[in-house]
């Protein structure tokens, strides 16, 4: 599988760092490394063209153009070069973390409950999740996010999701997005389409901030 690897300078000695995993849209076009360095949502963790970090932190952005990341073969593929990465680089297991747009945000809940308690924090965008099981992923902070204007069936399955892991995790208010101090974190950008919520969620104030501060 093709992939972009970031691997940050100026590491010191005996420390470790940590590793983000983005996971890009359906995107036929997205299938040479320098279409995926184009990504915002790879971008952002390295404050796009200025190329600086807030922490230095490993990035893994594989190449899969219009293919579903829930393939298993896919998915087994990537986990054992994320497996392969962390052997190599002096890698944080405590501070791994996803961030998915759409078809991408799709393989992130998928990798979640496929390895539960492996991820630090999970950034799903503008994707139900399909039929999430609450148990696997309650105990990773997870801040999912999408558009007010995106497909009814999305935000409606996204808002389920959200209400019955909050609800696993013991807190009943359902998915009222103005309530923050509950897993998982809610956002959804009133007057927002489906591709338009992956910049949207890019300009939440702190939310490199929220990442950070997770570790298992």
């Amino acid at each position: 599988m093709k992939h972009v690897v970031y691997v940050p300078t100026q590491l010191e000695r005996g420390k470790l760092y940590p590793f983000t995993v983005y996971l890009h849209g359906y995107c036929p076009e997205c299938i040479t490394h320098e279409r995926i360095l184009r990504e915002s949502g790879l971008q952002f963790w390295h404050g796009y063209d200025r190329d600086v970090q807030q922490e230095p932190t490993f990035l893994l952005a594989p190449v899969g153009g219009g293919e579903r990341w829930t393939a298993p073969a896919r998915r087994d593929a990537l986990f054992a070069i994320i497996d392969g990465l962390m052997k190599e680089f002096p890698i944080d297991p405590k501070r791994v973390y996803i961030m998915g747009f759409s078809m991408g945000a799709a393989g992130a809940w998928d990798f979640l409950q496929f390895r539960p308690g492996f991820f630090a924090a999970a950034n799903p965008q503008s994707i139900g999740g399909g039929d999430v099981n609450a148990e696997l992923v309650k105990s990773t902070p997870i801040w999912a996010t999408i558009g007010r204007d995106d497909n009814a069936q999305r935000v409606e399955q996204l808002t389920a999701n959200v209400a019955k892991i909050r609800a696993a995790n013991g807190d009943s208010r359902g998915a009222d997005t103005t309530v923050m101090d509950v897993n998982p974190r809610f956002t959804i950008f009133p007057n927002t389409g489906h591709g338009e919520a992956q910049g949207a969620t890019q300009r939440i104030p702190r939310l490199l901030d929220w990442f950070y501060a997770q570790r298992k």
